[in-house]
């Protein structure tokens, strides 16, 4: 959902190994079955699906119970919590409380905490971090500049609103705010922590895949073979080099963006002749036969994967 009810975020953590690969499959799903234009998303059956050691909450501001509540949509919010609570369950679906000095995280905070109320739902306090100390926020905010190509003098470029975007202490985060709710919501934090099976979770220090390597071939000149046959599919007339045996190309109009024509000896540019030296498409060196595909590359759904 978005600010409109297309989609939400969700704010999920993995408590042990199970979980982990849970939140990889999870992953891989919304980016190959659940993309829509330019976002990866999840619904709630993949979800359910692969819940096991994963710890949720309702998210941050955008998240489908605070949306629902700026919609005035009371009920589908409730229900919302609901289906997560029995997802999840009970020990391990809390409400998020967040603050940073702006509007909209205190706009629907009633609300959540009265569905927290009704379906017993413990809160849980999270700070938004983009930098790791506060002293960054500056360069920071000169760091969004640069990717909105916008002055820092522009007052109609894009900021962030509010303050407190970094790393915050256990000290600081329970002096945000004095109230019943958010005292207990960091207390509630530091145990989700506790939760967490980081040793059992990095058992396995090499978690790279293994591939089946041909008779002849080590990884490296395996990846290199691959490599050179996929080159030689791109560009079967051979790859251009660079410096003076770069081929002159002539372009078919006067866009930059404009469609090649092919390479020729003859002086294209204003900037000098350019002399293409004469080549060959290599021949085809035998290859062995691929192997079987490893087994997360078969074509069908992640949701009739086996853990």
């Amino acid at each position: 959902m978005s600010g409109s009810g297309g989609y939400t975020h969700k704010t999920m953590w993995a408590v042990n190994k199970t979980g982990l690969h849970n939140l990889f499959r999870l992953s891989s799903d919304a980016y190959a079955e659940g993309w829509l234009q330019k976002w990866p998303r999840m619904d709630k059956e993949t979800i359910s699906q692969w819940s096991e050691g994963i710890v949720a909450s309702t998210g941050c501001p955008s998240g489908e119970l605070q949306t629902r509540l700026r919609l005035g949509q009371y009920d589908e919010a409730l229900k919302a919590a609901a289906d997560y609570q029995d997802i999840f369950g009970k020990d391990r679906y809390f409400l998020e409380l967040m603050d940073h000095g702006i509007e909209i995280e205190h706009r629907v905070r009633d609300g959540l905490l009265e569905i927290g109320k009704k379906l017993g739902i413990p809160p849980l306090v999270t700070n938004d971090s983009h930098y790791t100390y506060a002293h960054e926020a500056t360069a920071h905010d000169a760091l969004l500049c640069i990717q909105t190509g916008k002055n820092l003098s522009d007052p109609d470029r894009f900021r962030f609103d509010g303050t407190g975007y970094y790393l915050k202490s256990t000290d600081e985060m329970y002096a945000v705010d004095s109230s019943d709710a958010w005292q207990e919501g960091c207390a509630n934090t530091l145990l989700v922590a506790e939760m967490v099976d980081t040793d059992g979770m990095f058992e396995a220090k090499n978690l790279m895949p293994r591939f089946d390597i041909p008779d002849g071939y080590t990884e490296v000149t395996w990846f290199k073979e691959e490599v050179r046959v996929g080159m030689e599919r791109r560009f079967p007339g051979g790859v251009p080099r660079t410096g003076r045996s770069r081929p002159s190309t002539r372009w078919t109009s006067s866009s930059r963006w404009g469609s090649r024509a092919t390479s020729s000896s003859s002086p294209t540019s204003s900037c000098g002749p350019r002399t293409t030296a004469s080549r060959s498409a290599p021949a085809e060196a035998p290859r062995p036969a691929r192997s079987s595909p490893t087994p997360w590359a078969s074509p069908t759904s992640t949701r009739s994967r086996t853990a």
